[in-house]
């Protein structure tokens, strides 16, 4: 693949409200981003993620909790286990926003 044809697929990968699905697509698009040496910062990054999600009510917890938790901010990876260790919880629990509390993972 070149540059141009990953780039396009990461813009046009979006949230459709199945949180796994999206942490795995994001992994994948990244490790192709780097296989290509596309090089984006991690701050650009990371705030690209958390804006696909942004528009999901169900997540305006976790989301709020990962914008505040300045260790967690610094790195894509980061998010993206937290996203995936809450999505694993979630598939558990009835009510996912009733679980989440400060001593999470978070």
């Amino acid at each position: 693949m070149n540059k141009g044809c990953v780039w396009m697929n990461w813009q046009k990968a979006n949230y459709s409200g199945n949180l796994h699905k999206y942490i795995e697509e994001t992994q994948k698009l990244i490790l192709e981003l780097d296989s290509v040496s596309v090089k984006m910062p991690s701050e650009i990054l990371l705030y690209i993620i958390l804006g696909k999600l942004a528009g999901d009510p169900k997540l305006g917890q976790i989301f709020e909790l990962l914008t505040l938790n300045k260790e967690i901010i610094e790195e894509p990876d980061q998010i993206l286990s937290c996203l995936q260790e809450y999505a694993n919880h979630c598939q558990t629990k009835d009510s996912c926003a009733s679980t989440l509390a400060p001593a999470s993972a978070l």
